[in-house]
């Protein structure tokens, strides 16, 4: 885990971010990405989160987390919305 700090210099970097259109965030376990939901589901950016081992075993079909409390969706339909 990072300091609140870190995460608000990569908040800050994600959305002066105007090139890229989806950022898939991969993470060691499961409780990082909950954490990352947390601390970065303000930005106004199509953010995904995923374990490194379920992005492995997925890769497109990957399921993602978008945001608190909704269901994990593959990254494929996540992409498919541009």
């Amino acid at each position: 885990m990072k300091s609140a700090r870190q995460y608000d210099k990569i908040a800050q970097a994600l959305e002066s971010e105007d090139q890229i259109g989806c950022i898939l965030y991969v993470t060691a376990g499961a409780e990082i990405v909950d954490h990352l939901v947390q601390e970065l589901s303000g930005i106004p950016k199509r953010l995904a989160f995923a374990t490194a081992r379920e992005f492995r075993n997925g890769l497109l079909d990957t399921p993602v987390v978008i945001h608190c409390n909704q269901p994990k969706v593959p990254f494929r339909q996540l992409l498919s919305m541009f």
